[in-house]
Parts: structure tokens; sequence; C-alpha cells
């Protein structure tokens, strides 16, 4: 099979999701907001979810500058009348609650949690470029935990949506949160 049939045929074995829609959040951040552009590319309608209006708009733009659907939600976590869930074990558990009470209307519910990934902002939190190893403290800290040795990239994320929300391969996945980290919590650092 060359190249050309490769592609056609996993075209061709693409189910059709138009008209569903994804919840991203933190869709105007580095990781995310691809997710959301992915989501949004495959006929999904997204649904933005962060804490600044002018990073979400940036993702909202380049969504629809595809042809894609999608809207915008600001929330701020510092603004507990907005949150429920604070922390990722709330939001796991939040998953798990969110599955069983919409299984009977046959609607999955899962979460990825990614672990350190490189962005903007993780940048000048992880890595020092005066330093011997390239990483501040921290970051020489979250790699010597990290089986990888490595940190993410955003595109590593896509997998593990693009699995949980084929209705094929996953239609009886629901209620998990699925760590992409490297192996950052399988080490415990000894």
């Amino acid at each position: 099979m060359n190249s050309m049939e490769l592609m056609e045929s996993e075209k061709s074995d693409k189910m059709d999701r138009t008209g569903k829609i994804a919840v991203v959040t933190g869709a105007g951040g580095t990781l995310c907001s691809v997710i959301a552009e992915d989501l949004a590319s495959q006929g999904y309608r997204v649904v933005l979810v962060g804490r600044t209006r002018e990073k979400l708009e940036v993702t909202e733009k380049a969504i629809l500058e595809k042809g894609g659907t999608c809207f915008s939600l600001t929330a701020d976590v510092k603004d507990l009348g907005q949150m429920t869930a604070l922390s990722k074990a709330g939001i796991s558990n939040f998953t798990q609650w969110l599955a069983a009470y919409l299984a009977p209307a046959n609607i999955r519910v899962n979460a990825v949690a990614p672990g350190f990934f490189l962005n903007d902002r993780s940048r000048k939190m992880l890595l020092d470029p005066d330093s011997e190893s390239g990483y501040s403290p921290r970051g020489a800290n979250i790699i010597r935990q990290t089986p990888m040795k490595r940190f993410g990239e955003a595109r590593q994320l896509l997998g593990c949506v693009n699995w949980l929300i084929d209705d094929e391969k996953a239609d009886f996945v629901t209620g998990i949160t699925v760590p992409v980290d490297g192996g950052f919590l399988s080490d415990s650092g000894l």
C-alpha cells in the first residue's frame, strides 16, 4: 500500500463526528489549544473553556479560519463560585461521577491528565540555559523522576484524546483519567 492509499484508508476509517460536542478546558493554553483545534478539524463543535478571553480568542480564531465550529467560555479557578473541582483528584472524581450519571444516556466522559509539558510559561520555570543540564533545579528534579527523561509536547496528547473519542475503539471506556506524563506517576523517586 503506497502513502496515498494509506491516507485514503485512514480517511475512510474515520467515523463521522459532525455535530458532536467536545468540551476542552484550558483551551487557551499551549497543550489544550492543540487538542481543541484537532477536535474541530474532525468535525466536533468545540466548547473552549479557559481563564482569559484573549487566549481563547486566539484558539477560536484558528478553529474558525479552518472552517470549524466553536464557542468560548471563560472560567477562572480563582473564582470559587465558577469552579467545583479545584484539584486533579477532584477532576478525576468528577469525571467518574459524571460518567456514571451520563452512561444511561450512552454518553461517555473521560479525562486526560497531562504531565509536564513545555509551553511559554513552563519554559521559564523548568529550563535554565545557563545551567550545565539546561534545566532549572525544579526542571532537573522533574526529569529525574520522569522515566522517559524529557518533557512532553502538545501533539503527544492527541493519540490519547483521539482514542478516547473513538466510538468504535473506546465505546466501552468511560469514567477514566489517563495520565500522559512520560511515566512520572509510575516512578516513586527511588
